[in-house]
């Protein structure tokens, strides 16, 4: 068996040192002098891994909910656009997956609590919970991802703070709700 000059020295390298009786008749040394190989004498220290996942913001929360307008710590982006605005709140509503669920649940739901009688009971009373639930849905996203920002033009996207400790990060967190990131990159106090 040859050694492998590219990922060090192989099983047999470090169990038959190449002047060993066993190596000369095997035609070990042989195969030594045509890869050279330097062979450590100790491991070598395990290199220190930077952790590039701390701020770094997934697509969704829990692997359901999205999450594609938040943004990873120490990112930088440029404003978005008006039509941006809406492509997001399009991505963050109609296009995915989860509102369709997450509204199919709030439907039954309110159908279960019976909240309004006069949408009816069976398939064609959830129809109508589940569209009124969806339509819900889907304008208070455009509205405050999308026709809101666009007017004020506020930037809709969450910026993850980072580092801090638990009190300094929630405070930014709920800070938030209050203040948002201007499209000229300064910050205003939002109108909630």
């Amino acid at each position: 068996m040859l050694p492998d000059p590219g990922n060090g020295p192989s099983q047999s390298s470090r169990l038959c040192p190449a002047n060993s009786p066993i190596a000369e008749q095997s035609g070990f040394r042989a195969a030594i002098r045509q890869h050279p190989v330097a062979v450590p004498r100790q491991n070598p220290a395990p290199q220190e891994k930077k952790d590039d996942t701390q701020g770094q913001q997934t697509k969704r929360m829990f692997w359901v909910v999205p999450n594609f307008a938040a943004v990873s710590a120490n990112t930088q982006l440029p404003p978005l656009s008006t039509r941006e605005k809406f492509v997001l709140a399009m991505h963050d509503s109609v296009v995915d997956y989860s509102s369709f669920t997450w509204a199919g649940i709030l439907a039954a739901q309110a159908m279960a609590l019976n909240s309004d009688p006069e949408l009816g009971h069976g398939i064609a009373g959830y129809g109508r919970y589940y569209w009124r639930t969806f339509t819900d849905g889907v304008s208070g996203v455009f509205f405050t991802e999308a026709v809101v920002p666009a007017i004020t033009h506020e930037d809709p996207r969450y910026y993850t703070l980072g580092q801090g400790g638990f009190f300094r990060r929630t405070h930014y967190a709920i800070s938030r709700a209050f203040l948002t990131k201007t499209d000229s990159g300064g910050t205003s106090f939002q109108l909630v």
